[in-house]
């Protein structure tokens, strides 16, 4: 995993947001394509995930089989996966 990947996923989350009539939280935020991805990126990208998939009527995205990111905690490819899934 690097910073390009979640970059991706930023921009992916702000389409649907976009398009369930929520600004977009993500355009302005700097490229993390030379840095590392961080238990807080994650956390963005779910929580305003999350509230688009609320304006469609969908329900919260968890992770199963993970632990959810934290401060301090590890960082595991299952939750990029499991993010990329929920934005399809």
């Amino acid at each position: 995993m690097n910073g390009s990947h979640m970059t991706e996923l930023q921009k992916a989350v702000d389409a649907l947001r976009i398009a369930s009539g929520l600004s977009a939280l993500f355009g302005s935020v700097p490229s993390l394509v030379q840095g590392p991805i961080a238990a807080s990126d994650y956390t963005a990208v779910i929580t305003a995930l999350n509230a688009a998939r609320a304006a469609w009527g969908l329900p919260a995205v968890t992770y199963t089989g993970v632990p959810p990111p934290s401060v301090h905690g590890d960082v595991y490819a299952a939750h990029m996966t499991q993010l990329r899934e929920a934005v399809r």
